[in-house]
């Protein structure tokens, strides 16, 4: 797996909270609500660790924004809140009480604009640093399922997996999430160089 410098890593984290502190933005003008979301840390795992994490949530369904991006670098992006809390963000974006203690398509459609939102603001805020091409993005996808199955389309042969906990306040709500990112190795290497470059 390739391993980042401290140097390398923290300048990694201010671009992604960058990306995040976009995404608020966003997300405060499309409610009219105050939302801040912050980033309290992030790591590095390889798909043995990608796993490791998905045995945090149990056997708890959870909800999953899934997008892939390509360009000069590429990979796939994951927002995955647990449901219960998926809940309550989307009550708290769409300003009505989930009707269900499950999660449907409708809400759905929400958690998929939010996830949208955020993960586009995160990565082209990181493409925007450093100085890379324009990226294009597939659609997002959303999942409900257990984390292990929710993610499997993050997973792929020599991937790293950048894993940032997001922590949303909406309203005095305190809901806590995590933003995924994959990269295959020879894009991985590619945001290395951009990385240092962007050092320099």
């Amino acid at each position: 797996m390739i391993a980042l410098t401290p140097e390398q890593l923290d300048a990694l984290t201010e671009f992604v909270n960058i990306g995040v502190g976009r995404a608020a933005n966003t997300l405060n003008e499309l409610t009219g609500m105050y939302i801040s979301l912050s980033i309290p840390n992030i790591t590095l795992v390889d798909l043995d660790g990608l796993t490791d994490f998905t045995k945090n949530f149990g056997d708890r369904p959870v909800a999953a924004v899934l997008q892939e991006f390509s360009g000069e670098y590429g990979g796939r992006a994951g927002l995955i809140i647990p449901e219960e809390s998926a809940l309550k963000l989307v009550g708290a974006v769409t300003g009505e009480p989930p009707v269900s203690s499950i999660l449907d398509a409708l809400q759905g459609e929400t958690l998929s604009e939010v996830g949208n939102i955020v993960i586009n603001a995160m990565i082209g805020s990181i493409s925007n640093a450093l100085g890379a091409s324009r990226l294009q993005f597939e659609l997002a996808e959303y999942y409900k399922d257990q984390a292990d199955r929710a993610l499997k389309p993050l997973y792929a042969v020599g991937s790293i997996v950048l894993i940032a906990r997001i922590h949303f306040n909406i309203q005095e709500l305190a809901i806590d999430g995590h933003i995924l990112l994959t990269f295959d190795v020879g894009t991985a290497a590619s945001l290395v160089e951009l990385i240092d470059r962007a050092l320099q």
